[in-house]
This record gives structure tokens, C-alpha cells and sequence, in this order.
């Protein structure tokens, strides 16, 4: 028998040892990511604690719920949510009455929110500092999925972060960053734009000029006729617009191609004197109604379905917002026929199109920036999104009850934003569910009834549960 050197066996060793103990990048990263969230579950039990001590009861249940989230054995914020030890082991308690609404007068609280939100800010940048050095661990690993769920937690607690917004796949939009789903849907309704039916120019004179001695542009397609005191180019931009309109409104819907087959006449003018003339020349009216519609920026019937705008010292993109929110508010009236429409849902809906189509929010009865609200403007869409997510986290959102069921003119900007963003997850998330609301709905059900059967919830807070979760994950 040949015999082998000993020199091979202690070779043979040291390589089966080091097969054995061979580094795993996803099990280091997988740790990593762990201990960095009992990190993170420590600053808030802190914060939590902190909000319990200023009897802040409604921050502290979020604090210490989050805690909970990112570690499951985390002790303190089992004790905060009144967990009770039994058998060895802490469990939630059925019979515990957990404190949601926080005490004090008024002015007591708007303190301790004031020292509550100076607390949390270094503590959310402490907590993306944390995620931070994972996700650029892993990157360099090359664990392009790992270090794309690690920015997804840099960007919970630092929405501005330019790094944690590329590495998870966000794109720019001009100045604006714009998340993965929303820019290929932008992208989509882009090329729609671009190949829809411009129509033909029309040169025979309207109705509208005859009782108004004006000259304007007119532009017809099969489904769209709009005339206006702007160029024929212009004109076309509107028509292929809103054409565009109608067939993602057709796609969303799932309805067919030959459905919403009623024209829309839309009027394009100038100033506030034009709008005057449209109103008394050729709708006739007079009186209050003149008045209250005169004060406005334009005017709208549903049969025939008819739109005016005027530009005013707008921007001309008023002009395609303003048309393709009524053309959809239209659609939506004319297909479901809901009697009573929550204005939430009513105002919701357009704005989800406009939201992809024209990336802008201008056609509205909502004051979307009010001193009350500290000067913060709702007015551009592309901050929604973060707007809406810093709502949430910060405590501030508002009661889904006080959204529902709001009158138009109660839906102020974080109120009117919420019931466009449940539209936004309604239709992402749950559109099953919410075309069989949106049937209830139209067959006469109250909002609640509607909400509890098609979405399988026992009660509004439920349903909002779901929409923070999807908001938080997604936004």
C-alpha cells in the first residue's frame, strides 16, 4: 500500500474545514438585517415610552406596534401593548384596555407633540443610518435584492433619500421622484397620448360662435368635440388627451369597446369675461346661478355631456387637467349611475387618472392648502404619495370615517388626498373587491354596508388598517 504524506491529510483538513464554514452573503445579510431591526425596535420603545410618559397614547400604540413589527421578541413593546406573561412567555391579551386616545387639554398636547416630533426625526435618521449600512453592504456583495429591501426600509424612515429612492428602482420625473409601479404607468398613458385620435379640424361655424359672435378653433373626433380660443395644434393636444382618457378608463373598468359612446362637447376660452359671455350668451343663465357659476373657472352639464373652462392666469395645462377630469367624471356618472356618490370616490376617480395622464390635480372643489393645515400644499400630485406616508406615520391621518363620509366641501387637502389614495389601492390592490363595492354601491347599498361586504372587513377602522399597511409598504 502506497502511503500518502501528511502534509496531504492536513491539506485535506483545512479545505473540508473551510468548505464547511464558506461565508453565505444571504445569511450574512439576512443577520444583518435582523440585528439591524432590534436596533431600530429600541428607538421606538424609546419614542414610545416617551409618548406614554406624555400620555401621547395614539403615537405611542404606533411606536411601540412598529417596535413589535421589526422584533418579535422585543419585550418592552409587548409590555407597552399590555402583552401579559403566561406559561413562560409573553402573549397578547384579550381583556386589556389599551389606551388609543390621547389625554390632556389642547394646548397640552400640541406640547407634547411638539417634543414627541423633535425626538423622532433624529431617531428616524438614526434608524435609516442603520438600514443605510446594510443595503450598501449588500450592494457591494452584489445581492441586488437584498440591498433593494434594505433601502425599502432607509426609505420608511427618510422619504428624501436620493439613495434609498434609486435603489429601489425609483425614477426622476423632471425634478420630481416617481416610484417603479407609477412611472411605467406614466409611461404607458404617455404612448397612449401619442397614438390616439387626433380627430379633424372642423371649419364650419358652431352654435357656440353664432350666439357669441366669436371665432374659434374647432377640432372633432368620434368622441370628443371641443372648440376654443387657442390653435388648432393645441386643440389636438386636448382631443388625443382625452381620447387617451376614454381608453384607460375602458381598461381600468373592463368594459368593452364600444361602451361610452356619447360625444363630449368641451369649450376652451381665455378669460374671465369669455367665461361671462359663455355663461349668459350661451347657457342663459341668470341671477344667483349666474353668480355662484361666474365665480367659478368653468362650468359643466351632463346632458348633453358639455364642459367650459377658462384659462385665466393659468398655465394651458388647466386646459387637458380640466378635460380629462370632467370626461371622466362623466364616464363615471353615465356607467355606474351611483345615486349620491361619496364625494371622496366622486373626486377620487379623476384624480387617479389625471394622477397617470397629466400628472396634476388642478380641477377641484377641495382647498388644498389651508392655514390650518400650517401652509403645507396639496396641490401637486407628485408629492402625494409621500405626503399621504408621512400622514400615516406621523399619527396625523386622518379618521377614515371623517373621509367617507365628508360632504365635498369638507374634504380639505390631507382628507381629499386619503380618499385618492384609497382609490389608488382600491384599484392596485383590491380591484375585485372594489368593483363589487362600486356594484353595491350603484345598487342602492349604503357606503358601510358596501365597504363591510365587499371587502370582507367588519368596520371602517379595519378597512383602514388594510390601506396604512399598503401605504407603508408601497409608498
Amino acid at each position: 500500500m502506497r502511503l500518502l504524506p501528511a502534509a496531504f491529510f492536513t491539506f485535506f483538513a483545512i479545505s473540508t474545514a473551510l468548505a464547511q464554514v464558506a461565508p453565505d452573503p444571504k445569511k450574512d445579510f439576512d443577520q444583518k438585517m435582523k440585528a439591524a431591526g432590534e436596533k431600530v425596535a429600541r428607538e421606538h420603545v424609546t419614542l414610545g415610552k416617551f409618548c406614554t410618559g406624555k400620555k401621547l397614547h395614539a403615537e405611542a400604540l404606533i411606536e411601540y406596534r412598529r417596535a413589535l413589527s421589526l422584533d418579535a421578541g422585543c419585550t418592552d413593546a409587548k409590555k407597552g401593548l399590555m402583552w401579559k406573561y403566561e406559561g413562560g412567555a409573553w402573549v397578547e391579551d384579550p381583556s386589556a384596555k389599551i389606551k388609543d386616545r390621547n389625554e390632556g387639554s389642547p394646548d397640552v398636547v400640541e406640547k407634547a407633540h411638539d417634543e414627541y416630533y423633535a425626538k423622532r426625526q433624529p431617531a428616524r435618521d438614526r434608524c435609516a443610518k442603520e438600514y443605510a449600512t446594510v443595503a450598501e453592504w449588500a450592494a457591494k456583495k452584489g445581492l441586488k435584492a437584498e440591498a433593494k429591501l434594505a433601502w425599502k426600509s432607509v426609505l420608511y424612515y427618510d422619504e428624501t433619500s436620493d439613495k434609498a429612492r434609486e435603489g429601489c428602482g425609483w425614477v426622476k420625473d423632471g425634478s420630481a421622484w416617481v416610484c417603479p409601479g407609477d412611472a411605467e404607468r406614466r409611461a404607458a398613458e404617455t404612448k397612449r397620448i401619442a397614438a390616439a385620435d387626433a380627430g379633424k379640424k372642423v371649419s364650419e361655424g358652431s352654435d357656440l360662435e353664432m350666439k357669441t359672435g366669436w371665432a374659434l378653433a374647432k377640432r372633432h373626433s368620434k368622441y370628443f368635440q371641443f372648440e376654443g380660443m387657442f390653435s388648432d395644434g393645441e386643440l389636438t393636444t386636448l382631443i388625443k388627451t382625452c381620447e387617451a382618457a376614454r381608453l384607460s378608463f375602458l381598461e381600468t373598468f373592463e368594459l368593452p369597446a364600444d361602451a361610452l359612446e356619447a360625444p363630449v362637447h368641451g369649450v376652451f376660452l381665455k378669460s374671465k369675461d369669455d367665461h361671462k359671455a359663455f355663461l349668459s350668451k350661451f347657457v342663459g343663465l341668470t341671477g344667483r346661478e349666474f353668480d355662484q357659476i361666474n365665480a367659478m373657472s368653468g362650468w359643466t352639464k351632463f346632458d348633453p355631456l358639455t364642459f367650459e373652462v377658462r384659462q385665466g392666469e393659468n398655465e394651458f395645462s388647466l386646459m387637458g387637467d380640466w378635460a380629462v377630469h370632467c370626461t371622466i367624471e362623466f364616464y363615471w356618472a353615465n356607467q355606474f349611475g351611483i345615486e349620491n356618490c361619496p364625494p371622496w370616490l366622486g373626486e377620487g376617480i379623476p384624480y387617479w387618472f389625471t394622477y397617470f395622464l397629466t400628472k396634476s390635480a388642478m380641477t377641484n372643489c377641495i382647498a388644498f392648502e389651508t392655514a390650518a393645515q400650517g401652509g403645507v400644499s396639496w396641490d401637486d400630485v407628485l408629492d402625494w404619495k409621500v405626503l399621504v406616508k408621512d400622514l400615516v406615520k406621523s399619527g396625523k391621518n386622518p379618521p377614515i370615517r371623517d373621509v367617507l363620509e365628508a360632504r365635498l366641501n369638507a374634504l380639505d387637502g390631507p382628507k381629499g388626498v386619503k380618499g385618492w389614495s384609497l382609490v389608488e389601492w382600491m384599484l392596485a390592490a383590491r380591484k375585485k373587491e372594489f368593483f363589487e363595492f362600486v356594484k353595491a354601491l350603484a345598487g342602492g347599498a349604503s357606503q358601510e354596508d358596501a365597504i363591510k361586504t365587499a371587502f370582507g372587513v367588519a368596520s371602517f377602522a379595519e378597512l383602514d388598517a388594510q390601506w396604512v399597511a399598503y401605504v407603508l409598504e408601497n409608498y
